[in-house]
């Protein structure tokens, strides 16, 4: 299932992906969302070319990606179900490894409390020339991917935070079991998917553990996808991910599944105000001469923080010296780190504004 807006340029690459598993799915769904470019005559062109695609326009949606594929399911939850046991859920804008869907079936046929499972996270290079700042966020992000996203993945394995909308792969029964749950909870019928809620990945990840299912990674299946290469794309896409992040756990409340999330919220606020301190700590010493001498309980904080960084390093995928030598470093990534920092504030304070003024968090 691929929805799509807009995406004649990269749905090809997405479907070709797709064809060329080594498990090639019996179905696959393009799901064309308010459309005002050539993505249909696109998908038309390769209906002609595979007998297992088909296109489904929707119809009056206004809720994003979430609502999209919420017009699929509606119509895949009346089969029987023999017609499917499996869904793989992804963007148009990623490809795929051919053999991502035969890794995703065996994790969840070997398990069947698991009930979704999703890949390394991997960034494509693009092939337009980069202007230096491109470049720069680009190896960022790239390393943030591999320090951050894949790593803390790997390492948890059954309690990941996020079975990530990019590449991910859901058991019929846990989605059954998703829908009935939104109906006993919130009296909402028919809907996979939230959509009141703008990151839907992680609201749906959340609400299959709370319906009782486990959520994996299975590190050999693996995707690329685009990143943005501006900072106002970056800005924009960062803030509707933190935003949606800290929506969905409100909604959800505190429980034996979100409890965990909460407790990482409040270190948030430690590790921000220790950056505070030694931002303010750098600019006293700068302008008032100091003696650059550093409480050795500081020095401890940043020698874990970067042999930490150091040992994540090696999920950086195809890693280049590069970016071996900006981990090393240290400074640059940190620098970007910062600006997460920020753009973690920034959504919380926009968060407390839409509460405090009775609006609804979109983006």
């Amino acid at each position: 299932m691929v929805p799509t807006k807009n995406g004649e340029a990269r749905i090809g690459a997405t479907i070709e992906s797709l064809e060329q598993q080594t498990v090639v799915p019996a179905r696959i769904i393009v799901i064309c969302d308010n459309c005002t470019d050539n993505t249909e005559k696109v998908v038309g062109d390769y209906q002609r070319k595979y007998d297992n695609i088909s296109l489904l326009v929707t119809q009056n949606n206004h809720h994003k990606k979430a609502g999209a594929l919420n017009q699929a399911f509606r119509a895949l939850m009346e089969e029987p179900p023999a017609m499917w046991r499996y869904a793989v859920m992804m963007d148009d804008d990623t490809v795929l490894d051919p053999g991502l869907i035969a890794a995703g079936l065996g994790t969840l046929a070997d398990n069947e409390n698991v009930g979704a499972v999703c890949s390394r996270a991997g960034v494509i290079f693009p092939k337009e020339k980069l202007t230096v700042f491109q470049k720069f966020l680009w190896h960022m992000q790239h390393i943030e991917y591999g320090l951050f996203f894949d790593s803390s993945r790997i390492q948890t394995l059954e309690h990941i935070k996020v079975v990530h909308g990019m590449a991910a792969m859901y058991s019929r029964a846990a989605l059954e079991a998703v829908v009935a749950f939104r109906e006993a909870t919130w009296g909402v019928c028919a809907q996979v998917y939230c959509e009141g809620n703008i990151t839907e990945d992680y609201e749906l990840t959340i609400t299959t553990r709370r319906a009782g299912f486990k959520v994996t990674m299975n590190p050999e299946m693996k995707a690329w996808t685009d990143v943005p290469l501006s900072f106002k794309k970056l800005w924009r896409q960062r803030i509707r991910w933190l935003l949606g992040g800290i929506d969905a756990l409100c909604r959800h409340g505190m429980n034996n599944i979100t409890y965990k999330e909460y407790f990482q919220h409040s270190l948030f606020i430690v590790f921000f105000a220790f950056t505070l301190y030694v931002l303010q700590w750098l600019v006293a010493n700068a302008v008032g001469g100091g003696d650059w001498s550093w409480h050795p309980i500081t020095f401890l904080i940043f020698g874990v923080i970067y042999f930490d960084q150091l040992y994540r390093a090696k999920y950086i995928q195809d890693r280049s010296l590069l970016e071996s030598l900006l981990v090393v470093l240290f400074v640059p990534f940190a620098l970007y780190h910062m600006l997460y920092q920020l753009e973690q504030l920034v959504a919380y304070m926009m968060f407390v504004k839409a509460r405090i003024l009775g609006e609804d968090v979109a983006w």
